[in-house]
């Protein structure tokens, strides 16, 4: 589950930012592709979760440059 505080933060300070610059923001806090054993603690991934992280993160950029 996600920390509710953060939820808050994100959504009243950083989509706001996002909207009005116009960039992307990937997040995957909600994603099912993480799991607890992905992560050193409430919100920090492990390196296998960092390699997990990683994988989106090309798999986008490789999208999005070919668009």
């Amino acid at each position: 589950a996600i920390c509710p505080q953060y939820e808050k933060f994100f959504r009243e300070r950083i989509m706001p930012l996002m909207e009005q610059y116009h960039y992307p923001i990937l997040n995957y806090h909600k994603s099912a592709f993480f799991m607890d054993e992905d992560y050193v603690d409430y919100d920090h991934l492990n390196e296998k979760g960092a390699q997990k992280l990683s994988k989106l993160v090309s798999d986008y950029l490789t999208q999005e440059k070919s668009l």
